[in-house]
C-alpha cells in the first residue's frame, strides 16, 4: 500500500502514515517534527558531500560523509528512495543502491517526515513492503484500458513473476510477465491449458537488475498487453 503527497511547499513537515518500521520506503521525487532526528540526510552541492547524521539528547552524532559519487546536481532532477530496513537505511538514487546508514535510534520512534529548502519537491510516496507471494483479486476484473502499476526492487539474480491469472489456484495465466537478472532479459508468456512459445524480445537495455528499483505499469489494450518501464514503452 502508498500513500503520496504532491505539490509540497517547503520547509515543511509530514506525518509518516502507521510511523516507521522495517519494509517502509520514502520516495523523494523532484522536478511539527520537533525532538531527536533519527535520520538526517543532507546533500550539500557546494561541498558536492551528503551528510548523514542523527541528532539525539539534544546534540548531534559523528557525521558519516563517505559516498560513491554525488548525484545532486543543482538544477538536476532526482529520484531519492529510503528504504527502512532491519539493518538502517537503505537509500536509492534514480534507481540505483546510493548509501547505506546504521540505525542509531529505534526506527518504531520515527513520525515525521521533514523537508527543508534547497529543493523542490514533485511528490513524496510512503510505500509499505507487500509480503510475497502476493495475491490479490483486481477490482472489477482486467479489461480494455485498465492499468496496473507496480514498484518495488528486484532482490536477487533469479527475477521475479507477475502473473496475471484467471483464477486463485494460478493454473489458467493470462499474461506471465518475468524478468530473469541471472540472464539479462524478461520472459513472457501465458498459460491457457498450457504454456504457449515465450517471447524475450524488448527494446532497449535490460532495466531489472539486481537491487535495482523500478516503476512499471502494465495496460491491457484490445490486441496485448502493454508494459511501461519509468515512462517508456518497453514491453508489448
Amino acid at each position: 500500500m502508498s500513500y503520496s503527497i504532491n505539490r509540497i511547499i517547503t520547509p515543511s513537515t509530514l506525518q509518516i502514515p502507521g510511523g516507521l518500521r522495517p519494509g517502509k520506503q520514502i520516495l523523494l521525487r523532484e522536478a511539527d517534527g520537533g525532538g531527536d532526528i533519527l535520520f538526517h540526510f543532507n546533500p550539500r552541492q557546494e561541498d558536492e558531500v551528503v551528510v548523514r547524521n542523527t541528532f539525539s539528547g539534544g546534540e548531534w552524532g559523528e557525521e558519516e560523509r563517505d559516498k560513491p559519487h554525488f548525484p545532486f546536481g543543482s538544477g538536476k532532477s532526482f529520484l531519492l528512495r529510503i528504504e527502512i530496513a532491519e539493518d538502517g537505511y537503505h537509500t536509492y538514487v534514480q534507481g540505483k543502491p546510493f548509501i547505506n546508514y546504521s540505525h542509531r535510534i529505534d526506527p518504531s520512534k520515527g513520525l515525521f517526515l521533514e523537508l527543508s529548502d534547497g529543493a523542490e519537491y514533485y511528490d513524496v510516496t510512503f510505500q509499505d513492503k507487500d509480503d510475497t507471494p502476493y495475491r490479490t483479486e483486481i477490482p472489477g476484473r482486467m479489461q480494455i484500458g485498465k492499468a496496473v502499476r507496480l514498484r518495488g526492487a528486484t532482490r536477487g539474480s533469479e527475477g521475479f513473476n507477475v502473473n496475471f491469472s484467471c483464477d486463485c489456484e494460478n493454473e489458467s495465466i493470462a499474461f506471465h510477465f518475468n524478468p530473469r537478472p541471472s540472464e539479462g532479459t524478461v520472459v513472457m508468456n501465458a498459460n491457457i491449458g498450457g504454456w504457449g512459445d515465450e517471447e524475450r524480445d524488448f527494446e532497449g537495455d535490460f532495466p531489472f537488475d539486481n537491487d535495482q528499483y523500478f516503476d512499471i505499469i502494465f495496460v491491457c489494450t484490445a490486441e496485448k498487453y502493454h508494459v511501461c518501464f519509468k515512462s517508456t514503452l518497453f514491453f508489448m
